[in-house]
């Protein structure tokens, strides 16, 4: 072989061709991090959530125990106590699992949501106003039931919190053609346009500050439209708050007329 200099066409290319290499190390160490970011986001999202959800549990049980003292000679307390217990049990069961799981995936299944609605309104039944619920049977929904009763707890206690004592917060299920329907109204408050266009569904801010989180109606929204349906909100300021929680019926599952 004939020996060959390098010359300037050579360097050119060599030049070239680290400026290449270095340009997809470049890609490789950003797309590896911006990898790494999204698991963490993923994780803290989940954790927001759930701590969202244990913040729920604790004030549940923050109010048994501060009854305890006035009604622990009653039966009827004692026994529902013990169910309040259990539910909590089960919920942090649930949490846990969600927490190892890493991520928000819903577990949908064929479900009679009437239990599980009935469930929420009992668990929200330490509270005044008092929720009262209207509510037919022969419905069936495809929904993670965990989920939906969370949501639908969440949705209540938002409504007692914006409803004085003397107030009410009614809840309502039906079906609206092909779709399911949870109607919860109350006397509360209420909400401008603005305030729910601009900030009810945006996360990390509450109109309570301390007090809450700001993810709830994110959340709610989130399973929601997972699932196939909407979260619609309506309000008047000084009048109280329509929120509707609609979700695809299951083939089938229209109630029974």
């Amino acid at each position: 072989r004939s020996r060959h200099d390098l010359d300037w066409e050579d360097y050119d290319l060599l030049r070239l061709a680290g400026m290449e290499v270095g340009a997809a190390y470049v890609q490789y160490r950003d797309a590896q991090r911006l990898a790494e970011a999204s698991q963490f986001d993923a994780y803290h999202k989940t954790a927001a959530f759930v701590l969202h959800d244990i913040k729920n549990i604790v004030q549940q049980q923050s109010l048994l125990l501060k009854n305890a003292a006035r009604h622990r000679d009653n039966p009827e307390f004692i026994d529902l106590s013990l169910r309040t217990i259990e539910n909590s049990v089960q919920r942090m069961n649930a949490l846990i699992a969600r927490m190892r799981q890493g991520e928000e995936e819903l577990r949908a299944t064929l479900v009679d949501p009437l239990p599980l609605l009935e469930k929420a309104i009992e668990r929200c039944s330490d509270r005044r106003p008092v929720p009262r619920l209207d509510a037919a049977e022969g419905f069936r929904i495809q929904v993670d039931p965990e989920r939906f009763s969370s949501v639908v707890e969440h949705l209540v206690r938002n409504a007692q919190e914006a409803t004085p004592e003397d107030g009410e917060v009614r809840v309502c299920m039906r079906s609206t053609g092909k779709w399911f329907e949870v109607e919860i109204r109350d006397t509360g408050v209420g909400m401008t346009p603005e305030f729910i266009h601009e900030s009810y569904f945006k996360p990390f801010e509450s109109r309570k500050k301390r007090a809450g989180m700001g993810i709830g109606a994110y959340q709610a929204r989130e399973f929601a439209r997972k699932s196939g349906g909407d979260l619609l909100v309506e309000s008047t300021p000084g009048q109280g708050t329509r929120v509707c929680l609609v979700l695809p019926l299951a083939e089938g599952g229209e109630h029974a007329q």
